[in-house]
């Protein structure tokens, strides 16, 4: 395969996987209003806390991105 072209794709996948998990944040924001609403009325259950494995999903395709693009620019050198 041309790896100008597996660039491509993993820069578009990883797009993607950012875009779903910035989706994802949004829609957890906005329904934290609901849930502390409910979380009055139930015990604690010692789950609070930003969902870790997301912030961790997203970083890596930012990495991602950023590596698709900075690698082959620098290795042109």
């Amino acid at each position: 395969m041309n790896q100008k072209f597996v660039r491509i794709v993993a820069i578009v996948l990883a797009v993607i996987i950012a875009g779903g998990v910035l989706a994802t944040a949004f829609t957890s924001v906005f329904a934290a209003d609901a849930a502390v609403l409910a979380a009055s009325a139930t015990p604690d259950t010692g789950t609070d806390g930003p969902p870790v494995v997301p912030i961790v999903v997203g970083i890596v395709a930012v990495l991602l991105i950023a590596a698709c693009v900075i690698i082959p620019k620098v290795s042109k050198k």
